[in-house]
């Protein structure tokens, strides 16, 4: 009976490379529900320098309009994050500058 369900299981050849899907863009992952809230958390961790800065990884709300709300926050947090450590352009030797 075991070698009758054999073949119906899929097997991947180790020679074979599954397909790779790009990764997803944007700075926010899929959001959740959890305790009848509404979850959003960050697609990466936050570095030490994005915290100090007040940067959250994980937002809630109770509704998608509020969520959205602290979603738009964050975002132009995260612009002023980055914005305050662009090095500015130097100019360079040769250009006569």
């Amino acid at each position: 009976m075991a070698d009758q369900h054999k073949s119906d299981i899929p097997h991947i050849s180790v020679a074979v490379s599954l397909p790779s899907a790009p990764e997803p863009e944007g700075r926010w992952a899929e959001p959740y529900m959890s305790k009848g809230k509404i979850v959003l958390c960050t697609r990466r961790p936050l570095s030490q320098a994005e915290v100090r800065f007040g940067l959250r990884s994980v937002i809630s709300a109770s509704t998608v309009a509020r969520l959205k709300e602290f979603q738009e926050a964050e975002n132009v947090k995260a612009e002023e994050y980055r914005k305050a450590r662009e090095v500015p352009a130097l100019p360079h030797r040769s250009s006569g500058q």
